[in-house]
């Protein structure tokens, strides 16, 4: 934004030095201008730049981390719901589902923890 900023200061002080009266002392503005921009500033943003990008690597390993610690809540939570409705109903397969959807939670557990 800084550079975008500062090319067109430069360029209005190019335009400006060559129709006024005043126009060396707008080219030599425009000059500094154009020097601290590439001094200056492009180094910065190459440096932002670099950082940005390191940034949102993080971001997308915490991101998948997250997704997988989520997806085992939910399968410990399916399994809980499957075995009390198991207790209630008296139905034998309805406790092996549980244990099927709490295995996939130790699994997906497992995964997560296993991304750091």
């Amino acid at each position: 934004m800084k550079i975008d900023i500062a090319g067109g200061n430069a360029t209005l002080l190019r335009v400006l030095g060559a129709s006024t009266p005043a126009g060396p002392g707008a080219i030599a503005k425009a000059r500094e201008h154009e020097m601290r921009v590439g001094n200056d500033l492009w180094p910065a943003d190459s440096h932002l730049a670099k950082e940005i990008e390191t940034g949102r690597s993080e971001v997308d390993h915490a991101n998948s981390k997250h997704l997988a610690l989520e997806l085992a809540e939910v399968a410990f939570e399916v399994g809980i719901v499957l075995a009390s409705v198991s207790i209630i109903a008296r139905r034998r397969w309805l406790l092996g589902a549980a244990g099927a959807a709490a295995t996939a939670g130790v699994a997906l557990l497992t995964t997560g923890l296993l991304l750091a």
